[in-house]
């Protein structure tokens, strides 16, 4: 498994909030700046797309757990850097009906110091390749 050194700041870090709710608030926030952003994906050759509603999806995913916000908060590194890990189809229909996704890849990367982050995208047959979530696993 790939490693992936973190690179969000210790401020950033003793910054984010101890509650569900204000997590997914401080994530919006953090990752609003990314919207419409590209980042090339080595792994898949491919370009991935930061939209608006993934950076509302990465939110809602992501602020479970301290962990899962400081992968978030690296979103473009571990997109850059995660190595592919298999195919999905569609489970939600957010997958499906807000994204319009194809098939789901997973991604993952050891994030150095917090644990094995689980990356999707979803593939659609319009837009391309749309960053969809990532998420440390308990």
């Amino acid at each position: 498994m790939k490693l992936v050194q973190n690179i969000v700041a210790k401020e950033i870090i003793d910054a984010i909030p101890m509650t569900v709710q204000l997590r997914r608030s401080f994530i919006k926030k953090q990752l609003s700046p990314l919207k419409d952003c590209v980042a090339f994906c080595g792994s898949l050759g491919v370009y991935v797309k930061i939209e608006n509603k993934s950076i509302k999806e990465i939110a809602e995913n992501a602020s479970v757990s301290v962990n899962s916000t400081i992968a978030a908060l690296n979103l473009l590194n571990l997109v850059k850097n995660a190595e592919f890990e298999r195919f999905y189809l569609p489970t939600s229909n957010t997958q499906t009906n807000k994204f319009g996704a194809v098939f789901m890849i997973g991604l993952k990367a050891l994030l150095i110091g917090y644990g094995k982050a689980k990356i999707l995208v979803a593939a659609t047959e319009h837009r391309g390749v749309l960053y969809y979530s990532v998420t440390i696993p308990p």
